[in-house]
């Protein structure tokens, strides 16, 4: 008689029984006694030396196998220590080169199966956006990719002792990923949503919302926002709790601007005479102010120093007259027998004022170099002048020879023929309020 199903072995006879019932012990019934405990009793007992092997599950009724050894092989029992040391997920260093990683764990798998974890370190970081990973050998060289299948970022593998966590998927036959490179983030990413609350001490959010757009903040001991270069020098700081703004660098925050070589040129500069120095340089207009429409508020064109408001610009409330103290210089200008130049003053309107300088370049006729005299359009002065809301054009007469103006000696009061190589033209145009 076999097992009772429930661990319980019964003898087929009974000693005790027999005797009662005057039955002699036979050799029939102790041979068919003992067969049965050969084969339904020991035979289905296992053997502490590995003789045999179970026929079925075996339950354990909430006990435990103790003191068992690490498994060695896919199909051995897996002993706590190897789960809580992590020692069956990682792959060792990996092997093959930067971009073409090999990796082997022990006991060594046979066979990726979808979701499988693997922690392998990187001997170098990657050089190309397609890096792949082979496992104990097994099939091709699969991909490793990151955030559902998005290629790496060049640096996304950071370098010698990188822990990748990869997972497989066979959905997409590729590693994933799990822990790339922290500042790997991919361009043109999109903040949307959230809600700007006041964060806690150490907290920064970014977040977006339809009123505000885009919005930074923070809650640092000293500082709530730092911006920093490339340098990880600070370029901007905003003190806890403040709305102050500070600008660093002293006066080279981002150094004095420098000289502009270009149309479509524009830089931000602090010098120790000027402070904060904005400076550009465009085809029509040096400085535009916008709203955020894109609508011009105020420009300054080209080469000028004029200011123009595209409406009356008022400061609580009180309009302030866009004429007041507006003016126009021009460069100064070569005299030429019969020739022009035209002064582009940008002023908008006729100009209220125009006043003509000669500036001595060479001495003459008792006048020094630098030296600046008045005068006005004309026969004597032998040159006109055309104006509009926009030009100055200055003709030069024919006679703009050597001597080109008869003036006074600078000296003597004396009349004199002034000579044209030694002066130029220089023109101010105003309008007053």
């Amino acid at each position: 008689m076999p097992f009772n199903g429930s661990g319980t072995f019964t003898s087929i006879y009974s000693w005790t029984q027999d005797a009662a019932n005057a039955i002699d012990i036979s050799a029939t019934r102790m041979d068919a006694q003992e067969a049965d405990y050969t084969a339904n009793g020991f035979g289905n007992c296992l053997t502490r030396d590995g003789q045999g092997s179970a026929s079925a599950n075996l339950p354990m009724n909430t006990n435990r196998h103790t003191g068992v050894g690490n498994g060695a092989a896919v199909d051995d029992y897996l002993a706590l220590g190897q789960l809580k040391n992590g020692s069956i997920l990682y792959a060792g260093t990996a092997g093959g080169s930067a971009d073409a990683l090999t990796g082997t764990s022990s006991p060594a798998n046979t066979a990726l199966t979808n979701g499988m974890m693997v922690v392998v370190k990187a001997a170098a970081a990657n050089a190309t956006t397609t890096p792949t990973f082979v496992l104990d050998s097994i099939g091709s060289a699969l991909t490793i990719t990151k955030t559902g299948g998005v290629a790496l970022s060049v640096g996304d593998i950071v370098g010698a002792g990188h822990e990748l966590l990869l997972v497989y998927s066979s959905t997409g036959t590729r590693w994933e990923l799990l822990n790339p490179a922290p500042s790997s983030i991919a361009k043109g990413i999109t903040i949307s949503g959230g809600t700007l609350a006041s964060p806690s001490s150490g907290i920064g959010q970014l977040v977006s919302d339809t009123t505000n757009g885009l919005s930074i903040t923070g809650n640092g001991a000293t500082n709530d926002f730092v911006l920093f270069n490339s340098a990880l020098s600070t370029v901007i700081t905003n003190p806890h709790a403040t709305r102050n703004v500070t600008l660093s660098g002293g006066a080279a925050l981002l150094g004095a601007p420098p000289s502009l070589t270009g149309n479509g040129q524009g830089v931000l500069g602090i010098t120790s005479a000027g402070g904060l120095v904005i400076a550009g340089q465009g085809s029509v207009s040096d400085f535009t102010l916008e709203n955020k429409s894109g609508s011009a508020v105020a420009t300054v064109a080209t080469g000028t120093t004029v200011v123009n408001f595209a409406s009356t610009p008022t400061i609580g409330g009180v309009a302030i007259p866009t004429t007041t103290g507006t003016r126009a210089t021009s460069t100064d200008q070569a005299v030429t027998n019969g020739g022009t130049f035209t002064f582009t003053h940008s002023l908008g309107k006729l100009p209220d004022s125009i006043r003509y300088y000669l500036v001595c370049q060479t001495n003459d006729n008792g006048y020094t170099a630098g030296q600046i005299i008045d005068l006005s359009p004309g026969n004597d002065a032998n040159f006109a002048a055309i104006v509009t809301t926009t030009t100055i054009v200055v003709q030069y007469g024919s006679h703009a020879g050597s001597g080109f103006i008869v003036y006074l000696n600078g000296t003597t009061g004396a009349s004199a023929t002034l000579t044209s190589a030694n002066w130029k033209m220089r023109v101010i145009a105003s309008i007053v309020a």
